[in-house]
């Protein structure tokens, strides 16, 4: 189904979704698609896009203390349900936003992420020793953090960014716990 969906929005109990609040089985993902809902466990959804996606996924997730679920719904999201790991987003004054968390330009050199090849876009962004890792890490990620923490860092750069938007900068309206609630 993923691979011929350009446009999804995956949403999961208290995880990231559009302005409609729902309540989810968090054992799930629900994509929604030309108003038909589609549920799916995360693994599925992972395997359909490749296996290297889930390994490198779960891997990074582990390293993180973080629910692969979290961090899987994040890439979902920033990446517009594509799991692409080149995925260009809007540009920004931090230039052209890129990648699985949509790493602005300066953020992909510091985190040393490699858009080569789709191949070297997911492995230098995936696993225990991704860029995605580094960046949590060096943003103020903490094992045990929650969700909405999660979020905050890949939106603001920080675990306490919960009620800022970066809607002004091409983002999509609305906070960050707007978006994760």
């Amino acid at each position: 189904i993923l691979a011929s969906v350009h446009c999804v929005n995956v949403l999961a109990s208290g995880s990231l979704r559009g302005s409609q609040p729902r309540t989810k089985n968090k054992n799930k993902i629900y994509i929604l698609y030309s108003n038909m809902e589609f549920a799916m466990s995360f693994s599925d959804v992972l395997i359909s896009r490749g296996n290297d996606l889930e390994q490198g996924v779960m891997e990074a997730a582990r390293e993180l203390g973080m629910d692969p679920l979290v961090l899987g719904t994040i890439i979902s999201y920033e990446t517009a349900g594509t799991l692409d790991p080149r995925q260009d987003g809007p540009t920004t004054r931090f230039g052209q936003h890129r990648g699985l968390i949509q790493f602005g330009e300066p953020q992909a050199r510091d985190h040393k992420v490699d858009f080569t090849s789709n191949a070297t876009a997911l492995s230098s962004q995936l696993g225990s020793k991704g860029s995605i890792v580094d960046y949590f890490r060096k943003n103020g990620w903490k094992e045990g953090m929650s969700e909405l923490e999660a979020y905050s860092i890949v939106n603001t750069g920080n675990p306490f960014g919960a009620h800022k938007t970066d809607e002004h900068n091409g983002g999509a309206a609305g906070t960050v716990k707007e978006k994760v609630e």
